[in-house]
This record gives C-alpha cells, sequence and structure tokens, in this order.
C-alpha cells in the first residue's frame, strides 16, 4: 500500500478553497514504536498521500503540520491497517492497538472523533426501523460538526410512492420525487463533504441510476445542482469531475459532456482551458474533446465537409447544398449492411425525401483503388443519384504526399480526416441535419432517419 500511496501523491483532481486551520492529530498506537505511519486526506472518493509522522518508543505519532490540515475525513495508514480520523479541531487525540488500528480505537480528546467512532456506532445498532431516525437525531444533537454533516448524508431519502388518480403506481413520477429529494440531507454548500468519499459516491450513484437518459434534462438538472452548492468550490469539483468523466463514454450523452466541459472547465477563447486544473494534460484533452464532439451531439452545429465526386475532380460542401434538411450517409462498398441500406434509403429518397425538399450528401469510403472502382459500379447499379462523396484514391494519395496540393485551396484538414471529425468508427452511420445544418439526430436505421425527417419537416 505504501508504493500505492505515494504514487497517487501528485496527480491531485479537485482543488478545494478550504481554509488551513491549526490542527494537531496525536495518536498514541500501541505496539508501533519506532514505525512511520501516514496520513493521507479524501479527496472525493480517493485518498492521497498528505503528511508523515514516526511514532517515538511510546508509540506516539504527531501530525503537526505548520498551517495545520483541513477540515475533512483523512486516513492514518499504518502498514496495512487503516484508521479514519476526522480532523476539523485544533486538537485530536486517539489511542489504539498496532494489531487492529479502527478496532481498538478510543478517544481520548476530540468530539468530532467520539460522535464519528462511538456515537454513530451506536446509533447504527438501533433496530432497523429505527436506525434512520437514531442517526438523524444524532446530527441534530451535534449541529456544526462534520461528524454531524456525514452522519446526516449517510441517512437515504425517503422513498415515496407517487399514485395516479386511479391508484396505480406513477413509475415516473415516483422516480422524479425521489430525485428531487436525493439531496434532503445534504448540506451541498459545505465544502469539507468533498473531503469524504460520501459526496461523489453517492453522486455517481445518482448518476448510474436516478438521472434520465435525456441529455437536456441531465443538463438542467446539474446546472441546478451546482447552483445549490453555493460558494463550495470542492463540491463543485467533484460535480464537474465526475460528470465528464461519465458522460464522456455514456452513450447519447456527449451533450452533457460538452456542456460541462465548456461551460465549467474550458471557457477560455475557442473552449480552450483557462484554469490551473490538474492535471493539466487530462484537462487539454478534455477541452479538445469537448470542441470536436459539440458539432456531433443533437442541437450542435456540424463541421461542413467538403469532398470529391466520383470524376476526382468537383468538390462537393456540405454546407452549401440548397435543401432545406439533409441526410449525411457514411458508407463503404465493402460493407454489406451498407450495400443493403443504401438503396432502401434511395428508395425513400425517390418516393418522399426529395419532395420534402431532403437531400442526401452519401460520403463512402474509397481510398483505394478497388473501393474507389466498386464505388462508381454500386452507383451506377443502383441509380444512387443524390450528392456521392468521397477520398477517391487518387486524391488521397496526392494528399498524403503533399497536403498543400488540396487544403486550404479546395478543402479542409478537417474533411480529409472526417472519420475523425465525424466519429465515423463504423458504417453505415447516419445524420440529420437542419436548414442551419444543425444536427436534428444521430438515427441508427432508415426508419428512424424518416421518423427524424418527417418530424422536422412537419414544423416548417
Amino acid at each position: 500500500m505504501r508504493s500505492a500511496l505515494f504514487a497517487l501523491l501528485f496527480p491531485v483532481l479537485i482543488t478545494s478553497s478550504f481554509a488551513q486551520s491549526a490542527q494537531r492529530l496525536e495518536l498514541s498506537i500501541s505496539g508501533a514504536a519506532g514505525q512511520t505511519v501516514f496520513l493521507a486526506d479524501y479527496q472525493g472518493n480517493r485518498y492521497f498521500y498528505n503528511d508523515t509522522a514516526v511514532a517515538d518508543a511510546n508509540g506516539l505519532a504527531v501530525f503537526d503540520r505548520k498551517g495545520g490540515y483541513r477540515p475533512g475525513l483523512y486516513v492514518v495508514c499504518l502498514g496495512a491497517k487503516r484508521l479514519e480520523v476526522i480532523l476539523a479541531e485544533p486538537l485530536v487525540r486517539l489511542a489504539t492497538d498496532a494489531s487492529d488500528l479502527a478496532g481498538q480505537v478510543k478517544v481520548v480528546e476530540s468530539r468530532e472523533n467520539e460522535i464519528h467512532h462511538v456515537l454513530r456506532k451506536a446509533a447504527e445498532a438501533a433496530p432497523v426501523e429505527e436506525r434512520d431516525a437514531a442517526l438523524l437525531a444524532l446530527a441534530d444533537e451535534n449541529p456544526g460538526t462534520l461528524a454531524g454533516v456525514l452522519i446526516r448524508m449517510s441517512v437515504d431519502p425517503r422513498k415515496v410512492e407517487v399514485h395516479r388518480a386511479d391508484g396505480l403506481l406513477d413509475s415516473t413520477a415516483t422516480s422524479n420525487h425521489y430525485r428531487d429529494h436525493f439531496w434532503d440531507n445534504t448540506l451541498l454548500t459545505d465544502d469539507r463533504i468533498a473531503r469524504s468519499p460520501m459526496f461523489q459516491n453517492r453522486f455517481e450513484e445518482l448518476m448510474a441510476v436516478g438521472l434520465p437518459k435525456d441529455p437536456l434534462m441531465v443538463n438542467i438538472y446539474l446546472d441546478d445542482l451546482i447552483t445549490r452548492t453555493g460558494d463550495a468550490k470542492a463540491v463543485q469539483d467533484i460535480i464537474v469531475n465526475s460528470s465528464i468523466d461519465r458522460y464522456n463514454t455514456s452513450p447519447g450523452m456527449g451533450a452533457t459532456y460538452v456542456h460541462m466541459a465548456q461551460r465549467y472547465v474550458c471557457t477560455g477563447p475557442n473552449g480552450t482551458l483557462v484554469t490551473t486544473r490538474q492535471p493539466m494534460d487530462k484537462w487539454i484533452k478534455v477541452c479538445a474533446d469537448a470542441v470536436k464532439k459539440a458539432s456531433l451531439v443533437t442541437g450542435g452545429k456540424s463541421r461542413d465537409l467538403v469532398l470529391c465526386d466520383t470524376t476526382e475532380k468537383h468538390w462537393v460542401s456540405l454546407h452549401a447544398m440548397p435543401q432545406a434538411c439533409i441526410v449525411v450517409a457514411f458508407w463503404s462498398p465493402h460493407c454489406s449492411h451498407c450495400k443493403q441500406a443504401m438503396p432502401v434509403l434511395h428508395d425513400e429518397y425517390v418516393k418522399e425525401l426529395r419532395a420534402l425538399d431532403v437531400g442526401v450528401y452519401a460520403v463512402a469510403e474509397v481510398r483505394d483503388s478497388l473501393l474507389f472502382t466498386d464505388w462508381k459500379a454500386f452507383i451506377r447499379e443502383q441509380h444512387l443519384d443524390w450528392v456521392n462523396v468521397g477520398i477517391p484514391w487518387h486524391v488521397y494519395n496526392a494528399w498524403t504526399a503533399d497536403p498543400g496540393k488540396f487544403v486550404p485551396g479546395k478543402t479542409t484538414t478537417e474533411s480529409m480526416t472526417y472519420a475523425s471529425t465525424w466519429e465515423v468508427n463504423s458504417t453505415p452511420q447516419f445524420y440529420v441535419l437542419d436548414k442551419e445544418r444543425r444536427i436534428l439526430a444521430k438515427p441508427s436505421t432508415i426508419n428512424e432517419v424518416l421518423d427524424a425527417v418527417r418530424a422536422y419537416r412537419a414544423k416548417q
């Protein structure tokens, strides 16, 4: 554990606005004479090395850093043994045994730790049906203490079933009530809760099972939650960091990732990082990813594509197409699903889409001679008389040899690297764009393409 603890010394993820105060921890550990004792502090649900002391001949280890320690929950580490300690008072004195730090701990001087180690356990020993009331009563009896704040936060919000007028359970209203009251027992404005694992664990639980898979609703909820934290910067950091980490890889939630990054982190010119948030390389990458993803989320303004047609001479701009709505289709002549889907899409284009002033910008993978040949053959066989573009193999080879031959005169680097720009990881892949070339939908099937187009055109 010692090596793991020191490995966590530098990658501090959460900034904090706690004021330092003169706290001293005196820990008498029977059987620990001459041993090195480590003190680690929680930052969210992980803890990091903070200080070191060597136990004297009587086993007394003293942590007495000039300037003190920030109020929070700490972990005393002796070999593989662990003991949680609350530091929120000028002096904390505890006694324990090296064989069992947590099991043998005795509070000599510290109201916070008496609540945390002694009184809390007594409340938890109450019958199940009385336990929450006992814990809340203990918190009420000790206002202002960090131990009381943490005890109150440990009590889950009461789940209330909401029924419709006909008496049946309204599952949506029940879920909404639970979410709306999830933080009833949490003092969101107290930055000290960020220095314990409980707040981050509860927030991650909420994201996993308590928030809908709707980016707009989640964005509104998270903005409101951050507003409720007031000036609690460390609490805000946990919300921002955790949501960015989760929604970066959560299917369909890219808009929340972009929203959280660009509203709370990447606030410099063109969405760049302007804070000293650590580690810098992580957040610089987040900002770059957010700029890229912003053009790919529903409601985001898409990036233009300027690609070459089958003649290898004419370059066609996606954004310059005249239609009121555009379906962008990424496909490959050697993809069996694509060769089934594209004729079906074309049939719908002929029967309905063209009359609705909908264009199709079909981007094919044609970077080698066989793909290029099969692409043109498939277009002829299926009579695909929409915009057919790609990066034909002669063009691609010339561009790789001399990028300046086409960029910026005919196209852009983003267009020539469209698979990355548009995150084309598989084919077929579809986007539906409105007249402003914002992304209306990212459908998975032809039927979903049609539904998105019809819904949009019906509003025009």
